[in-house]
């Protein structure tokens, strides 16, 4: 996490396959005042290249080699780079957290905390930081539920003591996409997202994405395991977060893209105004819709290889045939 704003460049760390430490990746510097709109520039590091564990950050867009790489696309952004950093409620979160005005697309990668989705990390010293090794407890989720109705509410959070540890307690998860209001929490079987309920909700959205996932499991997809828990008298959805392993040496990270990013698309439609369709997981066919970034925590979309795993992603969208029936939305890249 950073103290200034405005920044133009940052290292990019990422975890590879097997380790629980970041490496520093490369370097991406935006450029917000270019002529024809943001301009963003990515470069890998010569010692990262030499590296005989060094995967791509994005197979597709930013594949391993040396020269610049640069895009005018999401504000100067590259989409694998945007799919670690927070959507709409996350950026509603760090913004109540930090005080600050407008903020830049950097300073949100930048400020977001480390359990963002897939194996990326963003900081400004060429050294990453160690991960992070406390995560909110499971318990602390009606403590999370009201500081949530808060910010919805666009309330002032409560001064006193231990008024900045809630805050902090509430900014975990921010980069993890999506509308609505959410945290990552820990028990002993690993890392959940905890997706809370709103109170001008008209429908029990935790109810029904949990009973989309289990439907979806149950028709022989794959899609995240999720549980309910009851909080205060409301639901929550706990969502097992499909992107990290649990070790003893602490958690491994898979890299992931979102369905976005494989189709080079800016649109996204906020789940805050959107219908309750927009509750349904849609295990494969959210991986080329417009809602897929607002539900990267269970429908994110994967490449694993170039090219057959993209188009069995997008082929998922329609009735599987009978060969492709054990196709895969939620494989991590390997």
């Amino acid at each position: 996490m950073v103290s200034e704003f405005g920044q133009t460049e940052c290292f990019v760390y990422i975890m590879l396959p097997g380790t629980s430490e970041f490496v520093t990746a490369g370097r991406f510097v935006l450029d917000p005042t270019a002529a024809r709109g943001p301009v963003g520039r990515f470069v890998y590091g010569q010692s990262y290249l030499a590296r005989k564990d060094a995967v791509a950050i994005d197979p597709v867009e930013l594949k391993l080699g040396k020269g610049t790489f640069r895009t005018a696309a999401l504000k100067g952004v590259f989409g694998a780079l945007r799919d670690a950093g927070p959507d709409y409620w996350g950026r509603r979160v760090i913004e109540k957290h930090s005080g600050a005005g407008q903020l830049g697309e950097l300073d949100y990668l930048l400020y977001a905390p480390d359990d963002r989705a897939g194996a990326l990390g963003f900081g400004l010293n060429q050294k990453p930081p160690a991960p992070k090794r406390q995560f909110n407890q499971t318990l602390a989720l009606e403590k999370l539920q009201g500081l949530a109705d808060r910010i919805i509410a666009d309330e002032e959070i409560p001064d006193g003591a231990g008024a900045e540890q809630v805050q902090d307690l509430m900014l975990a998860g921010t980069s993890m996409g999506g509308a609505r209001p959410k945290a990552v929490v820990e028990d002993d079987d690993g890392l959940w997202i905890a997706k809370f309920t709103r109170p001008d909700d008209n429908w029990n959205h935790a109810r029904i994405e949990h009973a989309m996932l289990t439907l979806a499991r149950d028709c022989g997809l794959h899609t995240a395991e999720s549980r309910l828990a009851t909080v205060g008298g409301r639901d929550v959805l706990l969502v097992k977060r499909f992107d990290r392993q649990k070790t003893d040496q602490g958690y491994l990270r898979a890299r992931m893209v979102s369905g976005l990013t494989l189709l080079r698309t800016e649109t996204r439609i906020s789940t805050a105004t959107a219908g309750p369709m927009s509750c349904l997981p849609k295990s494969c066919a959210a991986s080329v819709t417009t809602r897929a970034a607002t539900h990267r925590s269970y429908s994110g979309a994967y490449a694993s290889t170039p090219s057959s795993r993209i188009r069995m992603t997008i082929r998922a969208t329609m009735p599987p045939l009978p060969w492709e029936r054990t196709g895969d939305c939620h494989r991590p890249m390997t």
